[in-house]
């Protein structure tokens, strides 16, 4: 699949993480027919989720420091 011609669009911080490969393949075609970058669909469709379960385990860890 091509690539998007250009620089970074945004201000993150982007990281290399793995992911399966089927997952990965299919989202590169998402995000080429969306005309973003990978980085950028995968940061869009995670932030939500990260963000709740990190603040339920934040809330854990504060209610463990608390015992």
């Amino acid at each position: 699949m091509g690539r998007l011609k250009g620089g970074k669009r945004s201000d993150r911080d982007d990281v290399t993480v793995k992911i399966d490969r089927v997952v990965a393949e299919k989202a590169k075609l998402v995000a080429l027919r969306r005309k973003v970058f990978l980085a950028e669909l995968l940061t869009d469709m995670l932030k939500a989720p990260v963000d709740r379960a990190y603040k339920q385990e934040v809330g854990k860890l504060t209610q463990e420091e608390g015992e």
